[in-house]
């Protein structure tokens, strides 16, 4: 037997409308008008009902097939205007969530590097070293704190605008390395070793470096006789009260992204009210 859907069964639950090109939500088997749908999806990929989690976009879901043409046709008699009108708002919406997401590109990169430079300021602050005594001019001078890729670890020292990187491997020893002639584990990329000391600290042993000497690497002849050594940059020295200062400014910029976060769904959520109270008065009076 064929079931005989009322008018109420018609009716989108957000708009309290009779469906427009109604979709069914992916994930669960709610029923909305497309744009209904899209939306709320501007918003948050999950079900306005449910909140079952849909990531396929309302403009490429299917029809749903459940509902003939006709039905809706025989309720709405401008059916077909309402069509073309919500075509129409389909691509404002579409090319607003466009801008939406160039903006959160925008402004997520742009947070990024403020937080980067900012935290990279502090770092170097906190945290510079000297290194004197090397075979290879170019290995010395001062190391800040950066990043290497492929690499879990304590924080890394490098030459700024070299591939020079002091760095600790395997909790066993430091390493003074040029990472543009080998992996990073591999002793063929390695100058200088330094033993670990206890307890164990973020920053490299001032004393205790000897070179490393591979055969299958040319070497200057003063390098097995050299002497590294590593020092603190005094004028920009690591302090307590410093180190907290970090860790303050980490936590604060974690909780503003947390609540802005929070603040931009509030903001559209209540949005949202004002849209459906009106639309429900609406059909009352119809």
């Amino acid at each position: 037997h064929q079931i005989r859907l009322t008018a109420e069964d018609l009716e989108c639950p957000i708009c309290y409308l009779t469906f427009c090109d109604p979709v069914c939500s992916a994930g669960c088997t709610h029923i909305y008008c497309r744009n209904c749908l899209l939306k709320t999806q501007l918003t948050k990929k999950s079900c306005p009902i449910c909140r079952a989690e849909s990531n396929v976009p309302a403009e490429e879901l299917e029809s749903y097939r459940g509902i003939s043409v006709e039905e809706l046709k025989n309720l709405d008699p401008n059916y077909e205007s309402r069509l073309a009108q919500e075509a129409e708002l389909r691509e404002e919406l579409l090319q607003q969530r466009q801008e939406q997401e160039e903006q959160r590109i925008y402004s997520s990169s742009v947070r990024r590097a403020v937080i980067r430079a900012a935290l990279a300021s502090l770092f170097d602050q906190i945290n510079r070293f000297s290194v004197d005594g090397a075979s290879n001019d170019e290995m010395n001078g001062v190391y800040a704190p950066s990043v290497l890729q492929n690499y879990s670890g304590p924080i890394v020292y490098n030459k700024f605008g070299t591939d020079f990187f002091i760095y600790r491997w395997a909790r066993t020893q430091w390493v003074l390395a040029d990472i543009s002639i080998g992996q990073i584990g591999s002793n063929e990329s390695w100058f200088y070793s330094a033993p670990i000391s206890y307890p164990m600290t973020d920053k490299p042993p001032v004393s205790g470096w000897r070179p490393v000497s591979l055969v299958s690497r040319s070497e200057p002849t003063n390098h097995n006789n050299s002497t590294l050594t590593i020092s603190e940059v005094t004028e920009q020295s690591a302090s307590v009260e410093n180190q907290e200062v970090l860790s303050l400014i980490i936590l604060s910029l974690n909780e503003v992204i947390q609540l802005n976060r929070a603040e931009n769904i509030r903001n559209s959520q209540t949005a949202l009210v004002p849209q459906r109270r009106e639309r429900r008065n609406r059909r009352c009076v119809l």
